[in-house]
């Protein structure tokens, strides 16, 4: 085979990508984790995620132009035409590089004789784009990028808000960073992004900032030494209430009845609580960043919580206790600085915590357990029944969809009853394992009811114990039974919370 250019060989790569994601089933994720045989590279990602992103929709400005479909064993030239209509659309890539390269790229393919085809296609493409007959923006556009069962769906649960919502999910995601705030104050990051002239705003959480414009995480300052972690806001909302409510936390703080006002104001929350230290647990805990996101908050405070990690899966828990790591909430060797100061002295020179103490204090005070484990049956209360869950369920991913574009490729109606099962299975255990007294957070990265409000309202009707606490954000709005946050435009992802509390009465 003649030698091929190397942007050539990353068009063939994408293609053979995206056919493992719409004939296989394969995940974006899972294509970035065993990319063995190939380099990620900045366009091939971008050709990725933008080809999954806008898959529906370019396949059908592609159908106009051809007389018939493809056989299956010519999908990959299909699939080759979307790659080269991105380029053209989205990309603004020059018509005769991106149609040149595209389909020099057949031949990589060893479909030679889909040469001609592929250039009459793009060619044709081109000039609707030059002519402005191809209109590519609008809510039209952005419905025939999803699914039609999956954009009917949203407009029949948000009719009011549909569209904002589509407009979300064919957007990208903001980058959106979270400071460790034990390891480095929130000035002292932000001087830091200054230095590096990285332009940024300010969030409703202190400990927050977005990103004007993305770049690799590794490349951020202090990465390597732990500082930051790059998380979507919405997630962080996670810690912030957990941390609330831990704080209200007393045998008065429950509503007479689900649901609280939106100011979060409740009758008989206790102005003064509980001070002796809590267990607490974090279920699905993969792949770390609301469990890390509580750690430093509590540690920030100086509060000294058990916590106790779980997660189904060892290599997902491994890899969280990789990131633990590096963010330093782990004490070991490695954890230490090139100066040999351990981890809780920096935690105390970053953040002037002087309750923190020696490293076996902290280890003594404030553990943190990794343990992997089913959620959904199995019994982890050795040493205790848990003060605080934090829930973080397995869902659709419907709150998602701009993160991850492959999931509008993936996702089938079907599964949500499959999530819904799940979901009630998990509380119905967990809740056995919560102390009277406790609090329990439900969050899903849903937009769905039926994986939300339904699954609550459901698990409420069979349980006289629970009851709703408010869960009020700086963003969404109150369910009937929780709170709801839509993916927005430069805003956070789509997320659920429903805070419930486990009264002494049956």
């Amino acid at each position: 085979m003649p030698s091929t250019k190397p942007s050539t060989n990353i068009r063939a790569q994408v293609v053979h990508g995206l056919q493992q994601i719409t004939e296989q089933g394969r995940t974006l994720d899972w294509l970035l984790e065993h990319r063995s045989n190939w380099c990620e590279t900045p366009l091939q990602r971008e050709l990725l995620y933008g080809c999954a992103r806008h898959y529906d929709a370019l396949a059908a400005t592609i159908d106009t132009y051809l007389k018939k479909p493809f056989k299956p064993k010519d999908q990959d030239i299909y699939a080759l035409m979307i790659v080269g209509a991105y380029q053209l659309i989205f990309m603004k890539t020059p018509s005769y590089a991106a149609i040149n390269e595209t389909v020099n790229a057949a031949r990589v393919l060893s479909k030679p004789w889909a040469k001609g085809l592929v250039n009459a296609v793009l060619r044709q493409i081109d000039r609707s784009i030059q002519t402005d007959e191809l209109v590519t923006s609008g809510i039209e556009w952005a419905a025939l990028c999803h699914p039609t069962w999956l954009s009917k769906k949203i407009q029949t649960q948000y009719p009011q808000r549909w569209q904002a919502v589509l407009l979300a999910n064919n957007s990208r995601a903001p980058m959106t960073l979270r400071i460790n705030t034990p390891r480095c104050s929130i000035a002292a990051y932000c001087a830091m992004l200054d230095a590096a002239g990285m332009r940024y705003q300010t969030t409703s959480l202190d400990e927050t900032v977005t990103l004007d414009q993305p770049l690799p995480a590794e490349d951020l300052p202090g990465w390597g030494e732990g500082y930051v972690s790059v998380q979507d806001l919405g997630t962080q909302f996670a810690a912030h209430l957990l941390c609330q409510h831990l704080a209200e936390q007393s045998t008065t703080a429950v509503a007479s009845e689900p649901g609280m006002p939106s100011d979060g104001t409740a009758a008989g929350i206790s102005e003064n609580p509980k001070s002796e230290p809590l267990r607490i647990l974090d279920a699905c805990t993969a792949p770390g960043g609301k469990l890390f996101h509580l750690h430093e908050r509590l540690l920030a405070k100086g509060t000294v919580h058990e916590i106790v990690a779980v997660d189904a899966i060892q290599k997902r828990l491994d890899a969280t206790e990789t990131i633990g790591k590096r963010l330093q909430h782990f004490n070991s060797p490695e954890n230490a600085d090139s100066s040999g100061n351990d981890l809780v002295g920096n935690i105390a020179k970053n953040s002037d915590l002087t309750k923190v103490g020696s490293a076996q204090t902290m280890l003594t005070i404030s553990p943190l357990q990794l343990i992997c484990g089913d959620a959904s049956q199995d019994t982890l209360t050795a040493g205790g029944e848990f003060d605080a869950i934090l829930l973080d369920a397995p869902c659709s991913g419907s709150g998602t969809l701009r993160r991850h574009p492959d999931m509008r490729l993936l996702m089938q109606p079907e599964q949500l009853t499959a999530h819904t099962e799940l979901q009630a299975a998990m509380l119905r255990n967990l809740w056995q394992q919560l102390k009277p007294g406790g609090t329990l957070l439900y969050v899903t990265c849903s937009i769905f009811a039926e994986e939300n409000d339904a699954v609550i309202e459901q698990f409420m009707a069979e349980n006289s114990t629970a009851c709703g606490l408010s869960c009020a954000l700086p963003h969404g709005e109150a369910t009937h039974l929780g709170w709801q946050i839509l993916p927005s435009l430069n805003g956070p992802d789509g997320l659920y919370f429903c805070a419930l509390y486990k009264t002494t009465q049956q």
